[in-house]
């Protein structure tokens, strides 16, 4: 199966590369109506502000694909960085420094902003263990536990200072993909606990300790089947955890072992299963279960010959993580997450060996990630997933949340309407990196009309009213509507529209570069036109 694959929906889409979809998207109007022209992208040549780290940046090394984004150090580390540049994040980073910002985000010791405090108060399902959940008392344990997932991921993703933190927690959710699905075995408040006590808790760590944690993890197990699987008598140990945990966690098919390698994994990892009782619900290990005798695995070899065979199970599990094919496999996926939708050979090499060298940590790996010169070249090379979309727009808009709302699952469910609410993807692979998968015409109109839905005010029960943020959104307010287009691109896409392009936008207010903006109604009408067809522009769509 490819490393990347396609949303659910998307399967059969006509075949168009993702470099040649890059190239289409630069080359697109700047969307928002068919009133407006259509505007050739000639590449920007603004300012430059001193690079986020040493060196001056590179031209890119998958492309150059053709693009509307301007080549701005801080303004890229912070699009790929986190959930959605703001204006006053970029501020921010201009004024302390891009290294200092980025340095600060890979210590998971980051204080998060007050967002924990919020969650424990609105969400305290969050703190409770998986048998705590579905104990009799409360039958709707499950239900409260998907349901408080998905809330605490988007919330976290909007306010959390920890932005590069959330990301990787969402690289390695999609990686280590256990959906959080309505089963007999208590799926969602197991995934629940998965998040807290294996995800969140390594996401910046060594992959050796996430795997490990994962490994004896209930969620993992149950979603796997290989709580069920056995060895003993006459039992055919299930392989489901073992070619997955081969496939798309650590090797990668690309490394080469065979079905008797899978088959010989499943042997080994027998005995890892739960205690599946109600109020339980937590990891163990069943020596009776396992199978015994030699076991080879590709260069992994075990004379397992005792029943007590959970050290050789996780050593297995350590080795794989340790492997050089999990570290260039691992470096692919980072690539093309957070670089370019085609990840230059020679960055996946050197963060290959970057992980290897330190002994599976990440942290170093991203390090050296964010300061290269193929990061730095990568402008406008990647296209938002439907949840960056979203959540960039409320970000950028600088919406403030309303924890106590009627409908606290408003934001989840829209992303559901873009096929990306959290923890939902049946598949083990998780949703698709590239943002790439995701452009049809059918999820970009649902973009669109969110967009809209924000400015238009639709969503004022679950975030502040929209008329209090447009409001604000400009400050000092523009005195005439070109110089309102311009102070709101600034503002929401971090760099000047290219001439044609400010020109059109101006044209689709119907009114004139030189006209005055008028009182605050007027002003806010000229927004709620300006500001949605920014948001579903090449400008916010290419990254």
């Amino acid at each position: 199966m490819e490393l990347d694959q396609q949303p659910p929906g998307l399967q059969g889409h006509p075949g168009v590369s993702r470099r040649g979809l890059l190239r289409m998207l630069g080359a697109a109007p700047l969307w928002g109506s068919g009133a407006l022209a259509v505007m050739a992208p000639p590449v920007q040549d603004p300012p430059a502000p001193d690079p986020p780290v040493p060196g001056e940046p590179a031209e890119p090394a998958a492309g150059p694909v053709p693009t509307v984004r301007a080549a701005d150090p801080v303004v890229h580390l912070l699009s790929r960085a986190t959930f959605g540049a703001t204006a006053a994040l970029v501020a921010d980073v201009r004024e302390r420094g891009a290294a200092t910002w980025l340095a600060e985000q890979l210590d998971p010791g980051l204080d998060d902003g007050g967002i924990e405090a919020v969650l424990a108060e609105t969400h305290p399902q969050l703190a409770r263990r998986a048998g705590e959940l579905v104990t009799p008392g409360e039958p709707t344990g499950d239900q409260a536990a998907r349901a408080a997932l998905g809330q605490a991921a988007v919330l976290r993703q909007l306010y959390s200072r920890r932005q590069l933190f959330e990301r990787m927690v969402e690289f390695w959710t999609d990686h280590l993909n256990v959906p959080a699905l309505p089963t007999g075995n208590h799926l969602a408040a197991r995934k629940l606990e998965e998040d807290r006590e294996v995800v969140r808790a390594h996401a910046l760590g060594r992959f050796a300790d996430l795997l490990a944690a994962q490994a004896t993890s209930p969620a993992m197990l149950g979603y796997l089947s290989q709580e069920e699987s056995r060895g003993d008598g006459d039992q055919v140990p299930n392989e489901n955890y073992a070619r997955e945990l081969m496939e798309i966690h650590t090797l990668g098919v690309e490394a080469g072992y065979t079905e008797d390698d899978v088959k010989n994994a499943a042997r080994l990892l027998t005995g890892l299963t739960t205690d599946n009782a109600p109020a339980a619900q937590t990891y163990r290990y069943r020596p009776e279960w396992h199978a015994v005798g030699p076991v080879t695995v590709l260069d992994f070899t075990s004379a397992n010959d005792s029943p007590d065979g959970e050290t050789e199970a996780l050593r297995f599990v350590d080795h794989l993580a340790h492997h050089p094919s999990t570290a260039q496999r691992l470096a692919r996926r980072l690539v093309q997450r957070f670089v370019a939708e085609d990840p230059p050979a020679t960055l996946v090499d050197r963060l290959a060996q970057v992980y290897l060298d330190g002994d599976t940590q990440i942290a170093p790996v991203l390090q050296a990630l964010f300061e290269s010169e193929e990061f730095a070249g990568s402008v406008g090379q990647k296209v938002t997933r439907p949840n960056e979309d979203l959540l960039g727009a409320i970000r950028a808009l600088g919406f403030a949340p309303q924890p106590r709302t009627e409908r606290p699952g408003a934001l989840t469910n829209a992303l559901r309407r873009l096929g990306m609410e959290p923890f939902q993807h049946p598949s083990p692979y998780g949703y698709p990196i590239a943002g790439t998968a995701w452009v049809d015409s059918g999820n970009l109109y649902t973009r669109w009309n969110l967009h809209q839905a924000l400015a238009a005010g639709d969503y004022d029960d679950v975030l502040e009213p929209a008329a209090d943020v447009l409001g604000r959104l400009l400050d000092p307010a523009p005195a005439t509507v070109g110089d309102l287009v311009d102070a709101a691109a600034l503002h929401l896409v971090h760099q000047p529209l290219a001439p044609a392009h400010r020109e059109a936008l101006i044209a689709y207010t119907a009114r004139g570069a030189d006209d005055p903006v008028g009182d605050d109604a007027a002003r806010a009408g000229l927004l709620r036109r300006v500001v949605p067809t920014l948001l579903r522009s090449p400008y916010s769509l290419q990254r």
